[in-house]
């Protein structure tokens, strides 16, 4: 089963580093699941240039090296590390095309991004603590069929 990133979720809402930190140990507890049961997470190319902070993106939380102390930090920024630079990446074996149109609440793009994707693999998305993203569906359109993905 492959779950996709939802690029959407970080959008530079939280107030501070120490926000976003504090949302971390829900996904870090995802990750520890995943990896006992061999599931995958796609994530976009370009996912590593998600604003967190108005003035911060998750690269440049990686390579601070003042956010060391906390034991859910270096397990994140294990999994963090990992999100950027490892595979897999659903663009490697990108599923929807630009023949389709993808609509949701939160963009105006018809395709490139996550959800569009997730809709042609397992229908099943990892969202980071945003307030738009707090109910367990996301409703998605393609072309005119109405798709509903699962949101972690």
């Amino acid at each position: 089963m492959e779950l996709i990133i939802n690029e959407f979720s970080l959008q530079g809402h939280f107030n501070s580093i120490d926000d976003f930190l504090d949302s971390l140990i829900n996904i870090i507890k995802i990750e520890t699941i995943m990896k006992k049961s061999s599931l995958k997470l796609l994530k976009h190319y370009e996912l590593y240039s998600s604003p967190i902070t108005k003035e911060l993106t998750l690269h440049d939380i990686l390579l601070d090296n003042n956010i060391r102390t906390r034991p859910e930090i270096r397990k994140f920024k294990r999994l963090l590390s990992t999100l950027i630079n490892d595979p897999p990446f659903w663009n490697d074996d990108q599923r929807h095309g630009s023949n389709n149109n993808y609509y949701c609440d939160y963009t105006e793009k018809t395709n490139g991004y996550s959800l569009a994707e997730a809709c042609e693999r397992d229908r099943i998305v990892l969202s980071f603590q945003h307030n738009k993203f707090k109910e367990p569906d996301i409703l998605m359109k393609k072309d005119s069929d109405e798709i509903t993905l699962i949101n972690i």
